[in-house]
């Protein structure tokens, strides 16, 4: 049991969050949300809230949402609070959504490189022209139906006139020319109305818009804990944020909230009233964890819908247009990020994010998939594919799900080297052959009676052999990651066997000389000319040095290995300890931090996480080592008990 500001958590003997509440003074307690059952990925399949409303998920076969619905009885209802309902294409992008409850659909289509190409929305029964969205080869924005069109860019020279490369927006169409200009780092300073500034970690200092200025304060590790607002130059409020708690202190009120996990808030005010605010809110949230639906804890009265466009723009529920009005109470909405609502922005916490334009307004310091063309856009956001995924820091998107399920295994996952899929049991496999389908990718498994995962995402069969989960499988790669199987794979995309290996790739989301991991939606830009050999080479840089990952870099990307911090801001009481878990692929061992009940946290290079695991060695989930908020659940397969 753990307390944490009158917080307390319960886990079953496995470390498996089972409830979440409030612990008084005098002894009593509150229960919050109780979760009845979690699915094979570890993601919640059923919980329950303090006013007896229950959640409950449906998920296809490889783990995406197909419904999500809140009720007083349990199960779908158009009398419920909640009632989402998701289909996917065979690529595994939203296709479909539609919000039973605020009669609100709208279907997506995308072009050959995942990117959405446009969306059609019904609203009551009234069907609306479709939003058109058009790109170049760099994955920059020329059209965006729902706001502006002629989208121009800069020049590869920098510093001309507010010119910051080819990738930065230098003017649109809309109701007249819009320009933008750019300091030598590439921050947007001007454009569209807004007007910013930065410090010396280009992280946005002030925001101007509508007669409203916000102005930040970060601490040494670069976290926000301050916003002073004001409006025609008079402050209006001034917000305090220490991890999952804020305060909010305007001229009549001072009010806190606290967010608990990712389904609660607790609003006390010490000065003045919450007004129409309930003192407990359940959170209920959509595919992408934005903020959908905001209940009373105590009555389960609706206290307000909400709904986002394709790049996250606020909708108004009442009409399914743009939300003209700004939101009370909870600022934050898509993907659970806050909104600046009258700036018409989003603060990722790194970068700040234009839903109207559809971009960052400033680079991304990481080169995130160096093996996709579309990755080297330092302003795009989660590759103009906004409905697959999400980014927690501003900095890196995550996809809402690498797992894959199956009918004969409990759980089949990849683990980090790419090349060994291990099921819930411990058993593990290796790929090693791929034949055409006809309707759904199907894994086949041999040495363990031959079972079937059918998955839904792509045609393919795939063969896999029963290996040694303690053996890495890239035989021929030494440790700096580059091999002769590397070396036999570039300078082959054009030919025939090229191209059979970029087929190969895209089914079975390993490359076809190395079996290195090319995961996710990105295994399939090896189909586009040039992105597979990017891939390759980088593997090259990798092999001679830090300064040969420059000749991979565009603007002020760099390399996508995230290296661990000094410090843990986000999760006290930590105390570094000797590494003994390898790094997967060679490259030394896992920093590693115990706390003082004994919990293990290993940094994640890749994604720049922390993985937590009890004393045990048993995985709890990864957590964002700035704010210690979990960022994904417990992999059940995962344990590290032979390096403890």
């Amino acid at each position: 049991m753990l307390i944490d500001n009158a917080t307390a958590y319960r886990f079953d003997d496995n470390g498996y969050l089972i409830e979440d509440y409030q612990r008084f003074t005098d002894g009593s307690e509150q229960s919050l949300r109780i979760v009845d059952e979690y699915s094979a990925f570890g993601s919640i399949n059923q919980q329950t809230f303090s006013n007896h409303y229950v959640q409950q998920f449906s998920r296809n076969l490889a783990g995406s949402p197909t419904s999500i619905c809140t009720s007083s009885s349990g199960g779908c209802s158009t009398i419920g609070v909640q009632y989402l309902n998701y289909d996917y294409d065979g690529m595994g992008n939203l296709a479909f959504q539609h919000n039973v409850i605020t009669q609100f659909k709208e279907s997506y289509n995308y072009d050959e490189l995942m990117r959405v190409d446009d969306s059609t929305k019904t609203y009551k029964g009234i069907t609306y022209a479709a939003v058109n969205y058009d790109y170049d080869a760099a994955g920059n924005i020329l059209v965006k139906g729902d706001y502006g069109s002629q989208y121009l860019y800069g020049s590869v020279g920098k510093g001309a006139g507010g010119n910051a490369g080819p990738n930065a927006i230098r003017q649109f169409i809309r109701g007249g020319t819009k320009t933008f200009t750019y300091d030598n780092n590439g921050n947007r300073l001007t454009g569209d109305g807004v007007t910013l500034t930065y410090n010396d970690q280009n992280k946005p200092l002030t925001v101007d818009r509508n007669n409203v200025k916000s102005t930040f304060s970060y601490d040494a590790n670069g976290n926000r804990y301050k916003q002073v607002k004001q409006q025609n130059g008079s402050v209006v409020s001034t917000t305090y944020y220490v991890g999952s708690f804020e305060r909010e202190v305007t001229l009549s009120s001072t009010v806190d909230k606290t967010y608990i996990g990712d389904h609660t808030i607790k609003m006390k005010a010490h000065v003045g009233s919450l007004g129409n605010q309930s003192p407990f809110q359940h959170v209920l949230r959509d595919h992408l964890g934005s903020v959908d639906t905001l209940m009373d804890a105590r009555t389960g009265a609706v206290l307000q819908h909400r709904g986002y466009d394709v790049f996250g723009r606020p909708r108004d529920i009442a009409s399914g247009n743009a939300l003209l009005s700004s939101w009370q109470g909870v600022t934050k909405g898509f993907t659970d990020h806050e909104h600046l609502n009258e700036q018409e922005l989003i603060h990722m916490n790194g970068r700040i994010y234009d839903f109207n334009i559809g971009r960052f307004l400033s680079v991304d310091p990481f080169l995130q998939f160096p093996e996709n063309s579309q990755s080297a856009n330092p302003y795009s956001y989660i590759l103009n594919n906004p409905m697959s995924g999400v980014d927690p820091t501003g900095y890196r998107s995550e996809e809402l799900d690498e797992v894959i399920s199956g009918k004969a295994f409990e759980k089949l996952e990849k683990d980090e080297s790419g090349n060994l899929y291990v099921t819930a049991d411990g058993e593990t496999y290796k790929l090693t052959s791929v034949s055409n389908g006809e309707k759904n990718f199907s894994i086949s498994f041999d040495g363990n009676g031959g079972g079937t995962a059918q998955v839904g995402k792509v045609s393919g069969a795939v063969n896999l052999h029963k290996g040694d989960s303690g053996t890495n499988v890239n035989q021929n790669q030494d440790n700096s990651g580059f091999g002769a199987d590397d070396a036999a794979s570039i300078g082959v995309g054009f030919t025939p066997v090229g191209i059979a290996a970029d087929v190969y790739t895209a089914v079975t989301g390993e490359d076809f000389f190395t079996g290195e991991d090319v995961s996710g939606l990105w295994r399939w830009a090896g189909l586009i000319p040039f992105a597979s050999e990017a891939r390759k080479l980088g593997n090259v840089a990798e092999a001679v040095g830090d300064a040969a990952t420059q000749t991979i870099r565009q603007s002020n990307h760099v390399s996508n290995v995230i290296r661990a911090p000094k410090e843990i801001p986000g999760i006290s009481g930590l105390n570094r300890v000797k590494s003994k878990t390898p790094i997967q692929g060679g490259g030394g061992l896992r920093e590693r931090w115990k706390d003082k009940k004994g919990k293990i946290y290993e940094w994640d290079s890749r994604h720049g996480e922390l993985e937590m695991y009890n004393k045990s060695g048993k995985h709890l989930g990864s957590f964002d080592p700035q704010t210690g908020k979990q960022l994904g659940d417990a992999i059940k397969s995962r344990n590290i008990k032979k390096f403890l």
